[in-house]
């Protein structure tokens, strides 16, 4: 009986080690319970190891921006805003004198047509407007005022919103405006 015990012993060892070494070596979804296995096997996607399926996409559909698609590239850009600034005079300038002309400079070339039209000096006082005519140099408005200006009097200079930049891609949204006072015209210097 003896010789059937160690028979016994060894075949249940035999059996442990074959289990112990399928259990260490097997892939883990081979051990997990049998329950949760029917679960995995149940669920309706591709193995792990199968390629995913090769499809075709056209060229077009694979715009990361759909607003710039082929069919939205017609819309012009939104307007860009203009800056505008007084040059000369300055805002509340004093004993400015009455031959002075009157400037203002932008930040981009200009449609002049559209600044001269929205352009308007008058006195402060009475608001008569003040007629004169333009020059342009580069990004700024030159207004020469004709008849001089007054001597001791307020002024007001108003760009109204609305000016076109040259390309016609930016527009002034801002209204413009300042002050200056007059002071005494100065005689000439006489050659003695």
């Amino acid at each position: 009986m003896k010789q059937h015990k160690k028979i016994a012993v060894k075949w249940l060892f035999s059996i442990a080690l074959v289990a112990f070494i399928g259990v260490a070596f097997a892939p883990r979804s081979e051990i997990t319970p049998r329950v949760a296995r029917a679960t995995w096997r149940d669920v309706s996607t591709p193995t792990p190891l199968a390629p995913p399926p090769l499809v075709f996409v056209p060229l077009e559909q694979l715009n990361p921006f759909p607003t710039l698609s082929a069919a939205n590239t017609t819309r012009t850009p939104p307007r860009a805003t203009l800056r505008a600034r007084p040059h000369f005079p300055k805002p509340r300038a004093q004993a400015v004198a009455p031959d002075s002309l009157i400037s203002i400079l932008f930040d981009a070339p200009m449609n002049a047509a559209s600044v001269e039209k929205r352009f308007h000096v008058t006195r402060a006082d009475t608001g008569a407007a003040v007629a004169g005519y333009f020059e342009w140099q580069a990004k700024m408005a030159v207004f020469y005022p004709v008849p001089l200006l007054e001597s001791n009097a307020s002024y007001r200079v108003v760009l109204a919103p609305g000016a076109q930049s040259a390309d016609g891609t930016a527009t002034l949204r801002d209204k413009i405006e300042w002050t200056f006072v007059t002071g005494e015209l100065l005689a000439p210097l006489s050659r003695e």
